[in-house]
């Protein structure tokens, strides 16, 4: 907890990067954290991972900020950095374990190779619902639904779709017809009288 009081500065960039990419991050990762600078990133393959094993041993040491969970390891290719980082720096995450913020995911489009499967993958990782929008035959966009439906995702025409599949959740969450509040009205009531 103690690399939260340093001075930090984040490095990042592509997951797919040159050799010249990597030799730059590291030998400015290393530089930053041999002069007692926090090097921040996030973990992911590529740049980040190299800027936090350059500064992990130094005295800066590195912070990796996670887009999901502290206790979901993604991209798994990092998961021994991972746990050098649980060890010799510090891991946090605005994500509470095993949570996410949704209680689904809604893919409308999507090629084979997105960000969108890849939400999706981590959505089932967290048990959490996968709907998917199918899409027209032979739309490009629509190759990656279509993916996510043969493997299992629920395909979804409307909203409603949704809110069934959902309803024991949402029950608990939403006011339900019987019990909700009703619209303020100016009019009188006429057992009140008066003019």
């Amino acid at each position: 907890m103690s690399l939260l009081g340093n001075p930090c500065v984040s490095i990042v960039g592509t997951r797919t990067c040159s050799r010249e990419g990597i030799r730059a991050a590291q030998a400015i990762a290393s530089g930053l954290a041999a002069s007692g600078i926090t090097v921040v990133s996030g973990l992911a393959i590529g740049i980040d991972k190299q800027a936090h094993l350059a500064a992990l041993d130094l005295p800066g040491g590195t912070i990796a900020v996670l887009g999901t969970g502290s206790d979901v390891c993604y991209p798994k290719e990092n998961d021994g950095l991972r746990r050098s980082i649980i060890q010799r720096g510090l891991l946090i995450s605005e994500y509470a374990p095993g949570s996410g913020l949704s209680f689904g995911v809604v893919v409308v489009e999507a090629a084979l190779r997105s960000g969108s499967l890849i939400t999706a993958r981590l959505a089932l990782e967290q048990n959490r619902a996968v709907y998917a929008v199918p899409g027209g035959i032979g739309s490009k966009y629509a190759e990656g639904c279509q993916k996510l439906i043969r493997d299992g995702a629920q395909p979804i025409f409307s909203f409603s779709d949704i809110l069934s599949d959902l309803s024991a959740q949402l029950k608990m969450l939403l006011p339900q017809p019987d019990s909700a509040p009703r619209p303020y009205s100016l009019a009188r009531n006429p057992a009140e009288g008066g003019a």
